[in-house]
C-alpha cells in the first residue's frame, strides 16, 4: 500500500515527554486540541497509532487522511502549503 498522510486531534495540549512518543511526527498544540501528523505506510500503522493514543489514554476527537504533498500547492509567506484550502506545515 502506498504511503498515505493522517492527521489525528486529540484533546488537550500534550506535554514535551508526552510528544516523545511521536518520533517522526509533526505534533502541533492547536488549543483547546493537539494535532499529531504522520505518514502511514498500510493500515496496520494507522492501527498501532490510534492503539498508542489509546494506551496514552489520549481522547481522539477526529481522524483524518491529508491530499498527498506531492499535490500541486502554492507556498506562502510563512512557509505554510495551501492544499485545497488547507493550509498545511510542511512534513519534518
Amino acid at each position: 500500500m502506498a504511503e498515505a498522510r493522517y492527521e489525528l486531534r486529540v484533546a488537550g495540549c500534550l506535554s514535551e515527554r508526552a510528544r516523545w512518543a511521536f518520533p517522526g511526527m509533526r505534533v502541533a498544540t492547536l488549543r483547546p486540541q493537539t494535532s499529531i501528523c504522520a505518514e502511514i505506510d498500510d493500515g496496520t500503522d494507522l492501527h498501532e497509532l490510534l492503539e498508542l493514543c489509546s494506551g496514552m489514554g489520549l481522547r481522539l476527537i477526529s481522524v483524518r487522511r491529508l491530499p498527498s504533498i506531492s499535490a500541486k500547492h502554492d507556498e506562502d509567506d510563512h512557509g505554510h502549503i495551501e492544499l485545497g484550502g488547507l493550509a498545511e506545515l510542511p512534513p519534518i
